[in-house]
């Protein structure tokens, strides 16, 4: 069953009230329009996406699909790192939380001399390119 939703931050949407002490109400006896349950969510995915993001746009649709199925990815990715390793988890935690710097948090999960490398090994060759 496929379902159409309302865009209520259009501007065919926005001329329908009426301006003045009346704002948001209807002209005549009718109520006034109800808050869109979706308009919330399309609000806070404006936030990410930008102004031009819309429920009802098949564009918009895909980037928010794209989006969502690459952060999986990266939450995947990043489970199975800390499930190989538990210290990498403490790790960023620490850091995240602000108790320690990337250089401190290491040295403590890892020790000091996982910062230290052989200068005629091949990882010294990367960080020295790399500075």
């Amino acid at each position: 069953m496929e379902q159409n939703f309302k865009n209520v931050n259009s501007p065919a949407m926005q001329a329908e009230t009426v301006a003045g002490e009346n704002a948001g109400q209807l002209p005549g006896n009718e109520q006034p329009m109800e808050k869109s349950p979706y308009s919330d969510f399309e609000n806070g995915l404006k936030e990410i996406f930008g102004d031009g993001f819309a429920l009802d746009d098949k564009l918009s649709q895909d980037l928010l699909l794209h989006h969502l199925r690459m952060n999986k990815e990266q939450n995947e990715q990043l489970a199975t790192a800390v499930r190989r390793d538990p210290r990498i988890g403490q790790m960023l935690s620490d850091m995240v939380e602000g108790k320690r710097n990337a250089h401190t948090a290491m040295a403590r999960y890892f020790g000091r001399s996982a910062m230290m490398v052989d200068e005629n090994s091949r990882e010294y060759d990367e960080i020295m390119v790399a500075d």
